[in-house]
């Protein structure tokens, strides 16, 4: 029967799962996140050699990677080619991280799947594939509700002075980190330091300790809202919102879980199944 490798990757870390399919034996890792989308090939392959060389026994046939940013020959080859001295001659699917969430949340019905976690993506799925995605963006120029967004929108507020002093003062003992440290960690990274919005998500959690706060939740329902508007509205383009719900994955999507509900039944829609990560759906999968 084979024995296959799965991962469910995003920028921020990796979830492996080496499934046996015969015995059923599942051995689980976490590495660090890769995103071809903004990072080099050569620094995706160093960090699967470092992280992943002899973690797993021998033996894996299969590899299933699902992962942000991988989209395109391009994308997808760079983390196949720095998979390849990992796995030998397994064979290796690279696909996007939605297309894995699809397969969790939706298996081989049809549906709406949407991804909230550092980044933030979304689709139309016709029970095979994914028919329909509207461009997330990235964290410059969308991936509203996401980690990144969350966290580029907090820290707008708190370099602009616009949080109320009790909240800005929680925020720098939280972190120790002053509005020019922000800036420099956004626009100038130092070598070995995260992504910029790897940076920006980081900083989201603040908003879940704090979400009884009417200015932070009011910053998480700002997020949640342009989701839906600006994403989820075109799989609705004729047909009624409460008619096929909307499942999400994600760890922004389970943190505001509630909130998510909330401003998803303001806005006419209905939410499905939400869970933190795709990895038990797509392991039962691969025993099938």
């Amino acid at each position: 029967m084979g024995t296959v490798l799965i991962a469910d990757g995003g920028s921020t870390k990796i979830h492996w799962a080496r499934v046996e399919r015969e015995s059923g034996e599942v051995q689980e890792l976490v590495t660090s996140g890769v995103n071809p989308a903004v990072m080099g090939s050569g620094r995706i392959a160093e960090l699967f050699a470092r992280e992943l060389a002899g973690k797993f026994r021998p033996g894996i046939t299969r590899v299933e990677f699902y992962g942000a940013g991988c989209k395109g020959v391009d994308a997808c080859g760079a983390v196949a080619a720095a998979l390849r001295p990992i796995v030998g001659d397994a064979d290796i699917e690279v696909e996007s991280d939605m297309l894995g969430a699809c397969r969790a949340v939706l298996g081989n019905e049809p549906g709406v799947a949407c991804i909230l976690g550092t980044g933030a993506n979304s689709c139309l799925y016709d029970g095979v594939r994914i028919v329909e995605n509207i461009s997330p963006g990235g964290y410059i120029l969308g991936d509203e509700g996401s980690g990144a967004w969350l966290g580029r929108r907090l820290a707008g507020d708190v370099i602009k002075g616009l949080l109320q002093k009790e909240l800005a003062e929680a925020f720098h003992a939280r972190f120790d980190i002053d509005s020019q440290e922000i800036i420099r960690r956004v626009y100038r990274p130092a070598p070995g330091e995260d992504a910029p919005n790897r940076f920006l998500a980081s900083l989201a959690p603040f908003l879940s300790e704090h979400i009884e706060e009417k200015p932070l939740r009011g910053i998480v329902k700002e997020g949640l809202t342009e989701f839906f508007e600006r994403n989820v509205a075109a799989y609705f383009n004729g047909r009624p919102t409460a008619a096929m719900p909307v499942n999400f994955v994600g760890s922004v999507a389970v943190a505001f879980c509630g909130l998510l509900r909330q401003t998803a039944l303001e806005l006419g829609y209905n939410v499905g199944t939400v869970v933190q990560s795709p990895m038990d759906a797509l392991i039962s999968r691969a025993m099938e």
